[in-house]
């Protein structure tokens, strides 16, 4: 509670430091939470796509002290690349709602992934990386493969078993780390960690490919053979991060 209470308070003098931030953060969250209630209106299973977005809101305002470089030092504003990672946060529940239209499905992913690669690319290209970025980016994208394996599943295209895989692939990182925090007080040194870019890219062709009926077989494959190396890195990145001694 008292943690709870510390990070509330911190919240609140963020906004307060940092108003041209705290308004770019208000737009976005104003204007992501207009879209999902008008798709609300049209359809009614978006309601929890606005739910969703509640929580994204959340995050973003409670996080408005890490819009920082890597070295601690504040931004003036969010950023375009943190604008696109909130733009993919805002497409996450779409492959859910539209797998009756699976070009819509392929054609939300491959934005959302687009976007990835981008906000990735500007972030390096500008020196404008933040610390909110980088723990943002992550979440999001755990979120869209997640919510994109169990549309498929809940299309016919992929197995329960497949379905069931990714999630543990993408779930189990954050938790291990999590777990880090809680045993070592600290957080995972991420120079051991191991890249999966490479099956997570597999993952990502694989779950297009789902759309188009004739490419579903191999795009199971690829849902597989990427989620089965993206275990093999995460393994390994948590074998070598718990096999340093205690700071």
């Amino acid at each position: 509670m008292a943690f709870l209470d510390a990070s509330f308070r911190r919240s609140i003098e963020d906004i307060a430091a940092r108003p041209r931030v705290a308004r770019e953060a208000a737009i976005v969250v104003v204007a992501g939470a207009i879209v999902w209630a008008g798709a609300t209106v049209v359809d009614p299973r978006a309601g929890w796509g606005l739910a969703w977005w509640a929580l994204v809101a959340a995050m973003l305002i409670t996080h408005l002290g890490m819009v920082e470089g890597l070295d601690g030092a504040p931004r003036a504003g969010l950023g375009l690349p943190n604008l696109l990672t909130l733009g993919r946060a805002a497409l996450v529940p779409v492959p859910a709602l539209v797998t009756g239209e699976p070009a819509v499905f392929a054609g939300a992913l491959v934005v959302a992934f687009a976007t990835d690669v981008l906000d990735g690319l500007l972030a390096r290209s500008r020196d404008a990386a933040t610390r909110f970025g980088v723990q943002a980016d992550a979440t999001v994208d755990i979120a869209l493969v997640v919510v994109g394996a169990w549309a498929a599943h809940g299309a016919g295209w992929l197995p329960l078993w497949i379905a069931t895989l990714v999630s543990v692939r993408y779930l189990a990182p954050p938790l291990l780390a999590a777990l880090h925090y809680f045993t070592r007080a600290a957080p995972p040194p991420s120079g051991l960690f191991v890249h999966g870019r490479l099956p997570g890219a597999a993952v990502a062709v694989g779950l297009v490919a789902l759309a188009a009926e004739p490419l579903r077989g191999a795009g199971a494959l690829l849902v597989v053979a990427g989620t089965l190396g993206g275990l093999l890195t995460a393994g390994l990145s948590a074998l070598r991060a718990y096999r340093q001694p205690d700071a």
